[in-house]
């Protein structure tokens, strides 16, 4: 599955110590507040110009809920670049029951930008329109576990679901302008998850 774009100008962006982050297109520079098109770890700019400062929270991480539970990560990639968001997210994760090997039926998706995590909203909740046979309707919601992309890859870059025994498109995925890349290296020895579906 491509997932490419074209070139985007970079800026370097905070990361956490020991962990290597996909750049993140940043514009504040040239576009402070646009009316809540902040990039993640981005503050608004707006009142040092003179200018009202935009109060909207800088939030990019959302939950889907209720997806179809035969779901696969790449039908929710499908899904993203298919309803006008290709490039548009970094962080990618479809929770699987190590058990039935299936989906659990939500996403975690981190967008580029607070403007794309709302259109995003707007288009997925309620969303009933699946490449497979379902009648369940989307529910959107802001993550609430965690927020922006360093938070993510600092949430999952420890976990058991990156142990080596899990298979790939069963893990958190990061993208940088479209192409899927590695996840940082773990900084701890990574236990490995109790996985029943290897006892039967």
């Amino acid at each position: 599955m491509g997932h490419a774009t074209g070139g985007i100008p970079i800026l370097c962006c905070s990361a956490i110590p020991l962990c290597w982050v996909p750049h993140v297109p940043c514009q504040a520079l040239l576009h402070p507040c646009p009316r809540a098109n902040h990039l993640v770890n981005t503050a608004c700019e707006g009142s040092a110009l003179g200018q009202n400062g935009c109060k909207d929270e800088v939030r990019t991480t959302l939950m889907l809920r209720n997806l179809p539970c035969n779901f696969t990560a790449d039908m929710l990639l499908d899904l993203l670049d298919g309803n006008g968001f290709p490039a548009r997210f970094n962080s990618v994760y479809l929770p699987f029951n190590f058990k039935t090997r299936q989906s659990i039926g939500y996403a975690f998706v981190n967008m580029v930008t607070t403007q794309d995590a709302q259109l995003a909203w707007k288009r997925f909740h309620g969303f009933q329109q699946w490449n497979i046979p379902s009648n369940k309707a989307c529910e959107v919601s802001w993550g609430d576990l965690a927020q922006g992309l360093e938070a993510n890859i600092k949430r999952f870059q420890d976990s058991p679901v990156m142990h080596q025994d899990v298979p790939d498109e069963w893990k958190p995925m990061l993208f940088s302008d479209g192409n899927h890349v590695a996840f940082p290296d773990p900084t701890k020895a990574i236990r490995r998850p109790r996985m029943k579906y290897r006892q039967r």
